[in-house]
């Protein structure tokens, strides 16, 4: 059985890929019509970008073409906007490959089917195996380094792991339904997933751009070029980021804890 399913399964990858290769993909069509989902479900850059825990410049690269969603973010916009994935990946107006998007779509919900229904068989027999007293701990790292689950009898309390790590992300804890695992006091009444939740490694700054636009906070990596935080104002030329309002304490290094930066803008001569 498991050699069928197998053989099936990279079958069906391959011709999925294939596929993929001959559907016509644009990234500038795709930022334009990324644009006008934004901006029909009422976000702006700065809303979908807390949503999403992404930099408003993502977005906005996004927009003009010059880089591409993940795969899982693309399915957390594609669900914020209320349309299909295919949708907000190839847009509903090109004709000419929607017969090809629309076999995608088969073979790949096919697939996902067959891989769960083979997923979901493996596990059966596991947990038959298992003694009904106990529980399977699993953690969930989203990205970051594996950690190994864990089996557990009913009522008991879960020995604190390792923290894992992810390339240029902090930390924070253990969530169990969006609240953190007490690790001194929680006890496991049924398997349970607990899932890692994580910060950009930096420090959180507040962009202060006057009267020429809104200020925006966003967490930025340690290290980071600050120029990519400017923001263009017509018929001015932006000098530097200042630790004060009145532009005496210039910011020469990267600071080192969480601060408000102000923009000092010139006019443009000529």
């Amino acid at each position: 059985m498991n050699c069928s399913v197998e053989s099936f399964i990279d079958e069906d990858i391959i011709e999925l890929a294939e596929l993929e290769k001959e559907i016509e993909f644009s990234a500038v069509a795709f930022g334009k019509h990324f644009n006008s989902l934004r901006k029909i479900n009422n976000h702006s850059l700065v809303s979908l970008s807390e949503k999403l825990s992404v930099r408003y410049q993502t977005i906005s690269n996004w927009e003009s073409g010059k880089s591409l969603p993940s795969i899982y973010t693309l399915k957390e916009c594609a669900d914020l906007f209320g349309v299909s994935f295919i949708e907000i990946y190839y847009g509903k107006n090109n004709q000419q490959n929607s017969e090809k998007k629309e076999n995608f779509s088969v073979k790949r919900s096919n697939l996902t089917i067959l891989v769960i229904s083979s997923i979901l068989f493996v596990l059966s027999i596991a947990l038959f195996a298992l003694n009904s007293n106990n529980k399977v701990v699993t953690f969930e790292t989203d990205g970051g380094s594996t950690v190994d689950s864990l089996i557990v009898t009913k009522w008991s309390k879960i020995d604190k792991p390792s923290d894992p790590t992810k390339e240029n992300y902090e930390f924070v804890g253990w969530y169990y339904n969006d609240v953190l695992w007490d690790f001194e006091n929680d006890r496991v009444t049924s398997s349970v997933v607990l899932v890692a939740k994580w910060i950009i490694a930096g420090i959180d700054i507040t962009f202060d751009y006057g009267k020429y636009h809104e200020k925006v906070t966003v967490r930025v990596p340690n290290g980071a070029d600050l120029t990519q935080y400017v923001i263009e104002v017509e018929g001015y030329t932006f000098r530097s980021w200042f630790y004060d309002p009145q532009f005496n304490n210039k910011v020469r290094d990267f600071p080192k804890e969480d601060c408000i930066l102000y923009a000092q803008y010139f006019r443009k001569v000529g």
